[in-house]
């Protein structure tokens, strides 16, 4: 929080008048009352009415009430990948959720000691594989292995998001 009130504190506006404020490093060389000095004196250069700036409880609160909803989106999907992110393939279809923006849940799986239930979940017992949660409402969870899989599944599965595959014959010859 204190680095996001300093960043919404050196880009702030009071008073209708934006102003950026670079802070001495002589605050952090223990000297901080130079440092307010410094910074006193650039926002009365600014035309900033000093006695107007907003506390660290002011601007916090103006923070929280500004932040987006904590409430994180239900995930829509699982991937199931290494535990070490090196898997190339794993990170393939990371990155590809991420572009599409799609929420999903990640649960790893080592390599070296696959759990029975993985095993009995995905027939060739490799990573990655995505389990699709299917639709509120209804059980039409699914299960997909193979990366170039999983991604032409994506785009099938959320038309709205920006396609991932392309099936012209240009891409096909590249």
């Amino acid at each position: 929080i204190c680095v996001a009130l300093a960043d919404a504190f050196s880009a702030a506006s009071i008073g209708g008048k934006s102003f950026g404020v670079a802070l001495s490093p002589s605050a952090s060389a223990g000297r901080p009352r130079r440092a307010a000095a410094s910074l006193s004196s650039t926002l009365r250069a600014g035309g900033v009415d000093v006695e107007t700036i907003p506390s660290w409880d002011e601007l916090s609160r103006t923070l929280l009430d500004t932040a987006p909803s904590a409430e994180p989106e239900k995930s829509l999907v699982t991937l199931y990948r290494d535990t070490n992110g090196w898997c190339p393939f794993c990170e393939r279809v990371w990155l590809i959720l991420r572009a599409k923006g799609i929420p999903y849940d990640e649960q790893l799986i080592s390599l070296q000691n696959k759990p029975e239930w993985y095993k009995a979940l995905v027939p060739t017992t490799l990573v990655p594989a995505v389990l699709f949660h299917g639709t509120e409402g209804k059980n039409e969870r699914r299960v997909v292995w193979e990366s170039s899989d999983i991604i032409a599944a994506l785009d099938e599965e959320f038309p709205d998001a920006p396609k991932m595959l392309r099936d012209s014959r240009e891409y096909e010859a590249a």
